[in-house]
């Protein structure tokens, strides 16, 4: 039985076929992507946003976000309600050294949890019980509720 075989090297014809995809994405001068790979990026994105209802995402972010910030300007009256001048100058002092603390905590947590979960929705779930438990203590404390009336 005999067999023929034709080898032949094609190393050069796919360097020029990468040259080519290079190039038709590229700007030769500046070697910036150009049109044509910023409309392969935004229908690659856009797919992916109709994938996983990123407009919905969005919108429930923003929100989150209003509702974060809503509560700042109560939250820094807080300390005045109950202690002197110096005190609340020095829990406001507190308050701010711990956020600062949190605010590394946050995405430590964040990222600790996601890299071993493969999953970001351990850490947001632990971000938001944070939030709970800090409303909760807030409500606990009774500020701003009225004084039971006593009768005359």
């Amino acid at each position: 039985t005999g067999s023929a075989a034709l080898i032949r090297d094609i190393t050069e014809q796919k360097r020029l076929e990468e040259e080519l995809r290079r190039l038709a994405t590229t700007d030769g001068l500046t070697g910036l992507f150009n049109r044509r790979h910023l409309d392969n990026a935004l229908i690659a994105e856009f797919d992916r946003a109709r994938r996983y209802n990123l407009p919905l995402t969005i919108i429930v972010f923003m929100v989150a976000f209003g509702g974060v910030k809503a509560y700042l300007p109560a939250f820094w009256a807080l300390p005045n309600l109950f202690l002197t001048s110096a005190a609340a100058a020095g829990s406001i002092g507190f308050i701010n050294s711990v956020g600062n603390l949190g605010g590394f905590m946050g995405p430590y947590v964040l990222g600790k949890v996601q890299s071993l979960t493969g999953s970001f929705v351990g850490g947001i779930y632990y971000l938001a019980g944070s939030m709970l438990v800090s409303a909760a203590m807030i409500y606990l404390i009774g500020l701003g509720q009225k004084a039971p009336e006593t009768k005359k």
